[in-house]
């Protein structure tokens, strides 16, 4: 059974092992060169970066892991969305070994975030969420119209899907 857990400062090697594993699996062939993937990675999983936002009271870590660590998730819980003046959660990464694709632990991993929350809107750039469910799962337009399922517990609901703004607001009586 896959389990979802709070990362802790322990966790920053691990971290660093999946982010440096997991990213490059997945979008290492969108970058123009090694070194310029190199430092993007070092600027996302080096120890020192990890360990100063496993600090950070803004922002959470969380590990996948069924028998073994599987995948990783950072959400920053307050960040303005451009253009408004409210804040929500942002989903920063959500990253899965390609080995884990497929077996819907994205989908939980995602649904754990939104339970996160606290009724906050929920922001996220879905590039690289998208891109990975169409090349990796190839689901194309079904892809699209998961994601979208995901979101639909969420009052307020911003996204930003390959440079679109998308907004939906669902409005409550009470």
């Amino acid at each position: 059974a896959l389990r979802i857990r709070r990362a802790t400062s322990a966790d920053s090697v691990l971290l660093n092992e999946l982010g440096y594993r997991i990213y490059p699996a997945h979008f290492g062939h969108l970058w123009r060169s090694e070194s310029e993937l190199n430092d993007y990675l070092a600027g996302e999983y080096s120890l020192s970066v990890l360990e100063q936002g496993l600090k950070s009271q803004n922002i959470g870590w969380y590990i996948a892991e069924t028998e073994r660590p599987l995948g990783f998730a950072k959400l920053t819980w307050q960040a303005p969305i451009p253009d408004t003046d409210i804040s929500g959660v942002l989903l920063n990464k959500l990253y899965l070994s390609p080995t884990a694709t497929g077996h819907r632990y994205g989908e939980a991993m995602f649904a754990h975030a939104l339970d996160c929350r606290n009724f906050k809107p929920v922001i996220t750039d879905l590039f690289q969420v998208f891109h990975c469910l169409c090349r990796q799962q190839r689901l194309g337009e079904k892809a699209a119209h998961a994601v979208f399922q995901l979101f639909c517990g969420a009052a307020q609901l911003h996204l930003k899907i390959a440079g679109v703004q998308v907004q939906r607001t669902e409005h409550r009586d009470g």
